[in-house]
């Protein structure tokens, strides 16, 4: 973040963000914290839409988009990411009250009560695999146990 932001930059946690474009040309969350979903929200592997050949993992739509984040698994950072929800960078009120105070442009800010599914695709996520959105060590670290590398 730039210096006009008043030094918030060391104050954020979970900040070491470092983005860049895949084969697909997609960006790629490399280092943000990710909690898993709540099995609240309604999001669920989906076995019936997911392939044990070529490892494409589906998962079921929000449905309680309120339950999304699992505050237990949730570290805390200012910044993370929401499997299977890898298109999104979440922040906290207190990052999300800075990008407004100063005016920062190139974000939307959008309140987590109102992510909703696209109606013109597939109901549900298709991300691939957590290995396709950050660094190996960290993907197997967290996906390993879930079936989810």
């Amino acid at each position: 973040m730039p210096a006009s932001v008043g030094g918030y930059a060391k104050a954020f946690a979970g900040i070491d963000v470092r983005v860049r474009a895949r084969a697909t040309g997609n960006p790629s969350n490399q280092r943000l914290p990710t909690p898993l979903n709540s099995p609240d929200s309604g999001i669920r592997l989906d076995d019936s839409g997911s392939c044990k050949s070529c490892g494409l993992l589906h998962y079921t739509e929000i449905t309680d988009a309120e339950q999304l984040i699992d505050q237990s698994r949730w570290d805390g950072s200012d910044f993370f990411m929401v499997w299977p929800l890898p298109r999104f960078v979440f922040v906290t009120k207190r990052v999300a009250n800075v990008i407004r105070d100063h005016h920062l442009t190139g974000v939307r800010i959008q309140p987590v009560s109102e992510l909703k599914p696209s109606p013109h695709v597939i109901p549900g996520y298709s991300p691939g695999r957590l290995s396709y959105w950050m660094p190996e060590k960290r993907a197997r670290e967290l996906g390993e146990p879930l079936g989810i590398y």
